[in-house]
């Protein structure tokens, strides 16, 4: 939900849960409620803050360029993740910028012991992103860190032909994953 304060501010808030549609039971997508998104936001001119549960820079930045947007089945997603992480944090706090010509900036941490589970306990994180994504062309660096364990890296990018999208990426995740992407799509029928 939004709610519009006036002056060009707007707060919002998101809290989802997976529900299975064969049987009703929850909490299908992390194990907890709320385990998709819980989290509340400020709105504005000069962007937005966002803070709980939420999907973070990574996975922006990979969703701009990835053929199927990450969608429930990601081929880059499958094979290295979201620029080596997943793709939601807990106790996160995100800035995500206004667009300034088709480039956008995200910046988030969790900080030192607020998240055992993205975090591996008593260790802070942090994620940025640079996406640019004008007409055809959509292309974004990802950067995160895990304090004291390798940084992770990806850069992408996709050409929208009109008669078809090419796209390709880097990724240099922690650990042997290490790697590039091409895919192309094509609208068929």
């Amino acid at each position: 939900g939004v709610e519009d304060l006036g002056g060009g501010l707007k707060a919002g808030f998101n809290f989802e849960a997976g529900i299975s549609l064969a049987d009703g039971s929850a909490n299908k997508s992390g194990g907890e409620a709320f385990s998709r998104a819980a989290n509340v936001s400020l709105m504005g001119g000069f962007g937005e803050i966002r803070a709980g549960r939420s999907l973070n820079a990574s996975y922006y930045s990979v969703a701009s360029w990835e053929l199927t947007g990450t969608a429930n089945y990601s081929v880059v997603a499958n094979q290295f993740n979201y620029a080596g992480a997943g793709p939601r944090d807990t106790a996160q706090v995100m800035y995500r910028s206004p667009s300034f010509s088709g480039l956008t900036v995200d910046v988030a941490t969790v900080l030192k012991g607020n998240d055992a589970a993205a975090t591996a306990g008593d260790q802070s994180k942090y994620d940025i992103a640079a996406t640019y994504v004008a007409g055809p062309l959509a292309a974004s660096l990802a950067y995160n860190k895990v304090s004291g364990a390798t940084k992770n890296v990806a850069v992408g990018a996709k050409y929208n032909f009109g008669a078809f999208t090419v796209a390709g990426s880097f990724q240099d995740p922690a650990g042997v994953k290490k790697g590039f992407t091409v895919g192309v799509s094509a609208p068929v029928g």
